[in-house]
């Protein structure tokens, strides 16, 4: 699929709701491995860090480069008194096409 102003994103994504933190990173790893480059997190599902272990040592061991790589997340619409606890600071998230 093509996205306006964007490179091609994969079809098919690996949803990563419900993966327990303490599976996540190799859950993500073998993922790779197995031809997955499109993965579908948020904030929410508590385990983004994880996420980002498996992601990194897949690149790291050269299994896939970042540019291969088509990450979904989304960031809730919470109230300042309620924030995202699972260590995604929203202050802090690039946009997704990578502009400033």
């Amino acid at each position: 699929m093509t996205v306006t102003g964007m490179d091609q994103m994969p079809t098919v994504g690996f949803g990563l709701w419900k993966i327990p933190p303490d599976q996540a990173a190799d859950v993500v790893y073998q993922a790779i491995k197995a031809g997955y480059r499109h993965f579908d997190s948020a904030c929410d599902y508590g385990n983004e860090k994880e996420v980002g272990r498996g992601l990194k040592r897949a690149i790291d061991e050269g299994l896939v480069t970042r540019d291969a790589l088509w990450i979904t997340s989304k960031l809730w619409n919470l109230p300042p008194s309620r924030p995202c606890t699972h260590g995604t600071d929203p202050h802090i998230v690039r946009p997704s096409t990578g502009l400033p």
